[in-house]
């Protein structure tokens, strides 16, 4: 005779009430239990943040670069089309 263990026995007890249950719900539980045992992804460090959403840094201040955008956008003639 075969020895089961305790855990085999609530493996089994699971599945024999589970088993009555109709199909679509015992794939949402399969799916369910396939993300549950998926590795958890650590939470980012504060460097990897930083890197992420990283900035640059110019010699001018954010007035003057608005005002070289502008100016290049705005002073530029137009040429008609040959």
């Amino acid at each position: 005779m075969e020895t089961i263990t305790v855990d085999e026995k609530m493996v089994e007890t699971y599945f024999t009430q589970l088993n009555a249950l109709p199909d679509i719900y015992k794939r949402q539980l399969i799916a369910r239990l396939e993300l549950s045992m998926r590795p958890k992804k650590p939470e980012p460090t504060l460097e990897e943040m930083k890197q992420l959403f990283a900035s640059f840094k110019f010699e001018k201040s954010a007035e003057e670069m608005i005002e070289d955008i502008y100016s290049s956008r705005t002073s530029s003639p137009i040429h008609p089309f040959d």
